[in-house]
């Protein structure tokens, strides 16, 4: 098990492969990203490692669920910061944006918040993380 994460998760992996490891190499979710693949060429084909969908959009099939949404943020995010630039720790803060933006309207609907000046405080952070978001990661 390698506990490292993108280009520097390359460097065990690969050097156990020199050493004639032959058993399987487990990475955690933060290790697949473009860098590593680049880094360790052949070596780190076979890293068996758990990433979101979001890190190979384009090999989904088109019925995956989670392909057209992948594929939207990729090209957004990569657009904004450079080709091969997509990595799974981008993609979780995604989710989480994607996640609050639906709970926040329902959570409104079915409950008040205690003093109305809350809720306005809150509704205004939440648009400037939305606001901010979409400058910086989401713009074409």
């Amino acid at each position: 098990m390698v506990g490292g994460s993108g280009t520097g998760a390359a460097l065990p992996h690969v050097t156990l492969i020199e050493r004639g490891y032959k058993k399987g190499i487990y990475h955690n979710h933060g290790t697949v990203n473009a860098e590593f693949i680049k880094v360790g060429g052949k070596a780190v084909s076979g890293a068996v490692a758990p990433p979101t969908p979001l890190v190979v959009p384009e090999e989904l099939p088109d019925s995956h669920p989670t392909k057209k949404v992948s594929l939207d943020f990729t090209k957004r995010y990569e657009a904004a910061f450079g080709a091969g630039t997509r990595n799974a720790f981008a993609g979780y803060a995604y989710d989480a944006y994607l996640l609050v933006d639906a709970a926040a309207p329902a959570a409104l609907k079915k409950g008040k918040p205690a003093r109305p000046s809350s809720a306005r405080r809150c509704a205004h952070r939440w648009r400037a993380c939305a606001t901010w978001w979409a400058r910086t990661a989401c713009t074409t």
